[in-house]
């Protein structure tokens, strides 16, 4: 696996972006999600564990768990972050009303 980019952070952890080589050769974009201090390596490990159980396609599947840092690989979402998302929806229509009054 091989960081490239800081993508953002949150509360407990620092996000990065990474490309995932497989055994076959294939390379996948993918998320890396690192505590931001040891004090919530656990809080990094239990949010593994119970990604790992979920599956429905609303929510990005967990790839792996990397346990000597630990890290969570998961999948890449292309379009950042559902909060951001949001956010942009609500902005613009704000806007659109602003302009329609």
């Amino acid at each position: 696996m091989v960081e490239i980019s800081s993508t953002g952070g949150g509360r407990y952890g620092h996000v990065s972006r990474g490309v995932l080589r497989g055994s076959n050769g294939i390379s996948t974009d993918v998320a890396i999600k690192t505590a931001i201090d040891f004090r919530y390596e656990d809080i990094i490990e239990n949010e593994a564990k119970i990604m790992s159980h979920l599956n429905n396609k609303n929510i990005m599947k967990i790839l792996g768990l990397h346990n000597s840092k630990p890290e969570i690989i998961m999948e890449l979402m292309e379009l950042g972050n559902l909060y951001a998302a949001v956010e942009v929806k609500i902005l613009i229509k704000k806007f659109i009303k602003l302009v329609l009054s």
